[in-house]
């Protein structure tokens, strides 16, 4: 005879059921300060410590998601010359493929005019 399946609860990586202070805690944006969590944690009838707060959010760290990365500034390192915008500029209007085989037979020209000289 077959048997029936349980349905699973939510549960943690190890297989236990997330207890009401965790749900309460996943509950609320990672952002909120750890003495606003306690305190609206006490008002909802449940006793969270620092600890077990910050234990909390160290296990379930993937559960919020991974955090939005902050943009840096740009530096200068990247950053393009008159030129070679010009150059950009110059490619876009033409078209890739023009512009690589202009190059190319530049290069080809140059370097034989090279050889020629040395």
């Amino acid at each position: 005879m077959a048997t029936r399946k349980k349905k699973k609860k939510a549960t943690h990586y190890n297989g236990r059921p997330l207890s009401k202070r965790t749900k309460f805690v996943l509950s609320l944006p990672r952002e909120m300060p750890r003495d606003e969590v306690i305190a609206r944690a006490a008002k909802a009838g449940l006793t969270i410590s620092k600890g077990l707060l910050s234990s909390i959010r160290q296990k379930h760290k993937e559960r919020w998601g991974a955090p939005a990365p902050v943009a840096e500034p740009a530096k200068d390192v990247g950053a393009l010359t008159d030129q070679e915008r010009d150059l950009l500029g110059l490619v876009l209007d033409v078209g890739y493929s023009r512009a690589a085989s202009l190059l190319d037979s530049f290069r080809i020209e140059y370097f034989d005019a090279l050889k020629k000289k040395g």
